[in-house]
């Protein structure tokens, strides 16, 4: 992901993990559309559809951002970072043995500590698969 950064050139970035989708072929756009002030955000997060092959399809919307101490609020690819801020804010590689797959998090709670600017969106931006690779995930 880090060399994806060092290359984008728009606006902003998403990252959508294998076996994720779009919820719309417009998810992205939407989100962007339905921000709130998107000219003043740093960081657009939204909510997700759960996939699994026991319960179906759940919708899960972003949870409160006065719990973004304590865990992630929305997951991953249903945010938007500007491309500007996320090339100051490269995942940290070397926590990759503490942290495993939720590097991301640890990206955003940074993000979050240094004063960025996040605005929820009223809109569904990705589906994910419950059971993906990295559900209970666990550390060497």
């Amino acid at each position: 992901m880090n060399k994806g950064i060092s290359h984008a050139k728009g606006e902003w970035i998403n990252f959508l993990n294998s076996g994720d989708l779009y919820a719309s072929p417009h998810a992205l756009e939407q989100a962007i559309r339905k921000a709130p002030a998107p000219d003043e955000a740093d960081v657009i997060y939204g909510d997700s559809i759960e996939r699994s092959d026991d319960n179906g399809d759940v919708y899960k919307r972003a949870s409160d951002f006065s719990m973004m101490n304590y865990g992630p609020i929305y997951r991953h690819g249903s945010s938007l970072v500007r491309t500007e801020v996320h090339k100051k804010y490269l995942y940290d590689l070397t926590q990759k043995g503490t942290y495993g797959y939720a590097l991301d998090w640890l990206q955003i709670h940074q993000l979050y500590r240094e004063g960025y600017r996040f605005q929820y969106t009223d809109a569904i931006i990705e589906i994910y698969l419950l059971n993906g690779a990295s559900f209970g995930y666990k550390q060497n």
